[in-house]
């Protein structure tokens, strides 16, 4: 089994990267759930990269709970794509645009 990167995105203990960034103030949760940004396919470039995020049931997997406000909603909505847009522009910060669509074969940018 791959070695799981620590993410290069940081959170407070017990907060969810949604709550905190769409509610527009910290909401803190006794359980987390790891979220790999981008998954399918590049699931395990996540786990090398380091591109982990914590989020909070309610957004990670909603439609197993009753709501449509989750990553994976089979819904369409925008946190999924908010989230890897917001990624990879991090990423970019300190590599290419090149060097990120070589390793996740296209841009959220």
């Amino acid at each position: 089994m791959k070695k799981r990167a620590r993410s290069i995105f940081p959170q407070a203990d017990g907060e969810c990267f949604l709550c905190a960034r769409l509610e527009r103030y910290p909401r803190y949760h006794k359980h987390l759930e790891a979220h790999h940004i981008y998954y399918g396919c590049n699931h395990s470039q996540s786990d090398r990269y380091g591109f982990l995020i914590n989020l909070c049931a309610h957004h990670h997997r909603g439609d197993q709970m009753g709501n449509k406000d989750a990553v994976h909603s089979e819904d369409k909505n925008d946190y999924g794509d908010y989230i890897k847009r917001w990624a990879q522009a991090e990423y970019e910060k300190t590599h290419t645009r090149e060097e990120f669509m070589e390793i996740f074969g296209r841009s959220w940018l």
